[in-house]
């Protein structure tokens, strides 16, 4: 996750270079920092959403009856912490499974958001870059993947050096969870364990357990690897980037 932050970090200074070497416009060097400074956010707030659903005390998820948790000795509702406190640095505090519930299916939304629209924004820094002639609206990775040179850098990165195939169901999960229901997609795990478990239908390449917590790492891990990669290929020569 860092070398992924310090890579587009560079990169952003790389291009801000060369861009202004060339002569592009103003607002396209001012275009290609927002979309830096925009990838580096929503890594950020993706490892924010993977802390969550790795650190969730199950055992309190599993504890949480009913709509309320209620204090039998006095009737009155117990706020329980959600999170392994001592491997967290905030607490969420829940009072009963439906707020328990809301906590993680947020977490786990934010978790696939972040990952598509991180890649989908350095679609549009490429396209943006290189002057591919795309619409910014229309620039999502697989589109802009699909006019670069497989030889080239940035091509290999894009199409299997670690590739995008495997975006596939992230990106139709991510159409579930803006329009769907999630509860279609997390259920609860069952056994000794009740950590919610991801929908078969929702799997990709590298995902090898169901489990949230398992899903959201292979999400990160998989984000990360390909943006960090695409950042490396364009800083070790933003010229060359797209030539064999």
């Amino acid at each position: 996750m860092r070398t992924a932050l310090v890579a587009i970090k560079d990169m952003k200074r790389a291009l801000r270079a060369w861009a202004r070497s060339e002569g592009r416009r103003s607002a396209d060097v001012d275009g290609l920092d927002i979309y830096a400074d925009s990838m580096v956010r929503k890594l950020e707030l993706m490892e924010h959403h993977v802390a969550t659903l790795t650190r969730v005390d199950w055992d309190i998820v599993g504890a949480l009856v009913g709509e309320l948790n209620i204090e039998p000795a006095s009737g009155k509702r117990t706020a329980l912490s959600l999170l392994h406190p001592t491997e967290c640095g905030y607490a969420v505090l829940v009072d009963s499974r439906r707020v328990a519930e809301l906590v993680v299916h947020a977490a786990f939304d934010g978790v696939v958001a972040a990952s598509v629209n991180a890649c989908d924004t350095l679609g549009r820094l490429i396209n943006l870059t290189y002057s591919l002639g795309v619409r910014e609206e229309n620039a999502n990775l697989p589109m802009v993947a699909t006019k670069l040179d497989l030889k080239s850098p940035l091509g290999r990165v894009l199409r299997s050096e670690p590739g995008i195939e495997w975006m596939g169901p992230l990106r139709r999960l991510r159409g579930e969870c803006q329009h769907g229901m999630l509860t279609e997609v997390l259920y609860q795990g069952i056994g000794s364990t009740v950590e919610y478990t991801v929908a078969s239908a929702w799997h990709f390449d590298g995902v090898t357990n169901a489990r949230v917590s398992v899903y959201a790492l292979a999400t990160q891990e998989k984000t990360t690897a390909l943006l960090e990669r695409a950042a490396a290929a364009i800083l070790a020569d933003p010229v060359k980037a797209l030539s064999r």
